[in-house]
């Protein structure tokens, strides 16, 4: 209440002088009020596009709607579909494309893993299932959520713990939008506040983001948060793709529909991807290229290699290695990596014709070197190979070597 008293002073002075004619001072009070108009016009408009784009998509039973969200990295697409009586949902995540279809008297599941052909099965009502069934269901358009999200962030700006800090221009792919760009500060939550935003002891309380939004239709075309939490940076990063809300979209389930349950498909999609998937969750990108570039090796999988970002072409080479598969090498984007990859395959299988797709003069001598040597390749041959892929790849063969003499010596006991 001082403080308050005293700015009204200050008001009363400024406005005593005004009086007595004091000119220099009046156009310096002047400005200043304008700078205040400006200021609060500019975040009631950035409060009101906020609100306003939150609310996009309300009371609609039609409508096709498609986006990517970037996760710390963890890329996630997305495409609603939905008429009157029925939804389409397509989730497509790194190594796995996942389409669910609510239709009026049945659900049906769809999976791709692994650029797989895609199989479908019906969906049984089982907990397990109905589980996996509701995360699709749950990014549907509601109504309710809006509402609830709307209020929450009134809350927030009438407390002062959202605020924004500017307007600004921007160019994206589907148009002009307003960036507004605001933070958020859960810390002077009550408790009871607090559990309603579902905030525990541990969780981040310090947001910055933006979000750009069109003018007219309100359509969020981008939104990003930003927060730290355990000493990490972590971040969300939507992207619109498209949308239409004026066509009622025709939705019909795929015709080879599979005798299989949709329980075994989960389990399939679990079994192929866990290990995959706990690597490319990983917050920090370093781990997270490390750990998908071992993973790569030792499963001898060089798909998920386009995920390992800095140690992509590496992955590639040493996977092709692990393999002993030449066709990988045409995969490796680096032609340096891929002369390499030739050369240690052809030492490997001891086939000197790959040495042809060699453009280096002094590796195509090595690669001939090595492809007409008859010892075995137990070490690199190459500085871009680790020693564990030849390992695997001679571990593959030494196998097969003690399998085909187990084999002749059961045929020569049984003689």
């Amino acid at each position: 209440m001082k403080k308050k008293f005293i700015s009204l002073l200050s008001v009363l002075f400024f406005l005593f002088l005004f009086a007595y004619g004091c000119s220099g001072q009046k156009k310096q009070t002047d400005n200043s009020k304008t700078n205040i108009t400006n200021a609060t016009d500019i975040n009631q408009e950035a409060k009101d596009l906020y609100l306003s784009s939150l609310l996009v998509g309300k009371g609609l039973d039609k409508y096709s709607y498609s986006y990517e969200e970037d996760r710390n990295g963890y890329i996630v697409k997305t495409t609603l579909i939905k008429n009157k009586n029925e939804s389409k949902i397509t989730v497509q995540i790194p190594l796995s494309k996942r389409t669910v279809y609510f239709m009026e008297n049945s659900i049906v599941l769809c999976l791709s893993i692994k650029e797989s052909d895609e199989v479908c099965a019906y969906a049984e009502n089982s907990t397990y299932v109905n589980d996996y069934i509701r995360t699709f269901q749950d990014s549907l358009l509601d109504d309710k959520k809006m509402l609830k999200t709307v209020e929450d962030s009134s809350l927030l700006a009438e407390r002062g713990l959202l605020t924004f800090n500017s307007v600004e221009d921007k160019e994206l792919e589907l148009g002009k939008c307003a960036k507004i760009n605001f933070n958020i500060d859960y810390s002077k939550l009550t408790i009871q506040e607090a559990s309603r935003f579902g905030l525990g002891s541990g969780s981040p309380l310090f947001f910055s983001g933006y979000f750009c939004v069109d003018r007219n239709s309100k359509q969020a075309y981008e939104k990003y948060f930003n927060y730290t939490f355990r000493g990490q940076q972590v971040y969300t990063h939507f992207k619109l793709i498209s949308y239409d809300f004026n066509t009622e979209p025709e939705i019909q389930i795929p015709k080879n529909i599979s005798n299989r349950l949709a329980t075994t498909l989960i389990e399939e999609e679990k079994e192929k991807l866990s290990d995959f998937l706990s690597c490319y969750k990983k917050v920090d990108a370093g781990e997270r290229e490390s750990c998908i570039y071992s993973y790569s090796i030792y499963n001898k999988e060089f798909l998920s290699c386009k995920y390992a970002d800095s140690k992509s072409d590496r992955c590639f080479l040493n996977v092709a290695v692990a393999r002993k598969d030449a066709n990988i090498c045409q995969q490796v984007p680096s032609l340096d990596y891929e002369e390499d990859c030739y050369i240690e395959i052809a030492g490997l299988n001891k086939d000197n014709s790959l040495c042809s797709s060699i453009k280096n003069e002094t590796k195509m001598a090595r690669c001939n070197q090595v492809s007409n040597s008859t010892g075995q390749v137990i070490v690199p041959t190459t500085s871009h190979v680790d020693r564990d892929a030849i390992e695997i790849a001679n571990y593959n063969e030494t196998k097969e070597s003690e399998r085909r003499d187990k084999v002749a010596n059961e045929i020569a006991y049984n003689e």
